[in-house]
Order: C-alpha cells, then sequence, then structure tokens
C-alpha cells in the first residue's frame, strides 16, 4: 500500500480521525497547562520581590532624609528588605541600594533593585535555563519640614485638644498644632464654620468628617512635635493677673 492510499483510508476513517487529533492536540495542552503553572508561580516571585524593594526604599529614603549625610540607610533598606522576602529568599540576589538623581536633584532619591533566578520543572526543561524575575523601587527623600505653629495645645495625650465647634470662623495662616498622641488630638465638629489655617500638625489623629482643613497641608502621626515651653520654670506670683487684649 502506496503512502498516498494509507492517508487517503485514514481520512475516511472517522476512528481515526479523533484519535490523530487527541495526539496531534497532548502535547499543545500538557504544554499550555504547564506554562500557565510556571506563570503563576514566575507572578508569586515578583509580587514578593516587588514589594520587599518597596518597602526598603521607603525605609531607606526615611533615614537618609532623617541623617543627610550618613550612609545608614544602606542598612536601614536592607533589613527591611530581608524582612519582606520569604518564598525568593533561597535563590533571590539580595537588595542592591544606590542613590539617584530625581526630578533635576543630585542623589536625592533611593534606588533598591533586586532578582530572582530559580528553576521550574517544566520551564527549566523546555527553556533549558533558570529563569530570572526583577523589581525595582525608587523613593525621594527630602529633610522634615519643621512646622510651628502658632496655636499649639500641649497636652500629650489628650483627644480633643484642638477642638473647633459651634461653627467658627477661624483666621490662623500661622498654623494649628497638637503633639498630643490621641488619634482625635485635633476635631472639626459640624459642618458648618470657614477656617483659614495654612497647617495642621499633630503628633496624633485628625477627626474632620466634613473636610474644613481640606485646603490646607494636613500632617499627622508627626513624631517629632514638642513642647517649646517644656523647659521654661513657671513664675512663682501668687498675685492674680489680668490681660486686657
Amino acid at each position: 500500500m502506496g503512502i498516498r492510499t494509507f492517508f487517503k483510508k485514514l481520512g475516511r476513517s472517522q476512528s481515526g480521525n479523533a484519535a490523530l487529533l487527541v495526539a496531534l492536540g497532548m502535547p499543545v495542552l500538557v504544554g499550555g497547562t504547564g506554562y500557565a503553572v510556571d506563570t503563576a508561580q514566575w507572578y508569586l516571585w515578583k509580587r514578593e520581590l516587588q514589594h520587599a524593594v518597596d518597602q526598603a526604599a521607603i525605609a531607606g529614603a526615611w533615614a537618609k532624609a532623617e541623617n543627610p549625610g550618613g550612609s545608614g540607610y544602606i542598612d536601614r533598606a536592607d533589613r527591611e528588605y530581608q524582612a519582606n522576602v520569604d518564598l525568593v529568599d533561597p535563590f533571590d540576589s539580595g537588595a542592591t541600594v544606590t542613590l539617584e538623581d530625581y526630578d533635576g536633584g543630585t542623589d536625592n532619591s533611593v534606588q533598591v533593585t533586586a532578582s530572582a533566578t530559580g528553576e521550574l520543572a517544566f520551564s527549566a526543561y523546555i527553556l533549558g535555563r533558570a529563569t530570572t524575575v526583577r523589581a525595582t523601587a525608587v523613593a525621594i527623600h527630602e529633610p522634615a519640614t519643621s512646622y510651628r505653629p502658632c496655636l499649639l495645645a500641649l497636652d500629650k495625650s489628650a483627644g480633643k485638644s484642638v477642638w473647633f465647634t459651634g461653627g467658627p470662623t477661624v483666621t490662623a495662616q500661622c498654623g494649628v498644632g497638637a503633639i498630643s498622641d490621641a488619634g482625635d488630638a485635633i476635631v472639626f465638629d459640624g459642618g458648618s464654620g470657614t477656617f483659614d489655617l495654612e497647617f495642621v500638625v499633630t503628633s496624633g489623629g485628625l477627626d474632620d468628617p466634613h473636610q474644613h482643613s481640606s485646603g490646607d497641608v494636613v500632617i499627622e502621626e508627626m513624631g517629632d512635635l514638642a513642647d517649646p515651653h517644656e523647659g521654661l520654670t513657671p513664675p512663682d506670683n501668687p498675685p492674680a493677673r489680668s490681660l486686657s487684649c
């Protein structure tokens, strides 16, 4: 029987066609499934690696802002990176921490890069090599701004240490602040009132459901606020005094 005759008979055979189609499609089916499984694993590597470098860059930028002339930002970024890798830990490159130029500045941002190179059974067999995923994150560092509000509540833990209620009109363009670490250290009550505050700063939190401070700079949980009068000794003068403004 010639080969042409064989294929003609095979083409007319219904049972032979089904078997042939299944046989021809099986490598595609197995290959697609294998790649899908390996691709999902690569995404897991990438997600963990990106989270680790993101956290490391932020930590490094904070450290650099606190000590602009030092190199401690490298150790701080590396520690944060190591604390956030688990799945890729056996085969990652570790964090590479560098200073980079950003928006016309010089060495004003911290960049963290890392990679992970590993073999998965299916892709390594097909490709003949390991697969590498990479991640990069950049965070800018700037010296902290010094806020010196002219209206400053000095209690270190009180809630509502600054409390605006009753619909007042407040103009304090030199800023409002509270060194209290309470979650409601500064509170705006009610939907009425007008406020021109320039900035609002607190060591704790701000409760402003009606967004009275939306047009101002708002800084919550600022850790270095202090009582500017803490080192002063109050005068010991028993006679009552009055002040007319």
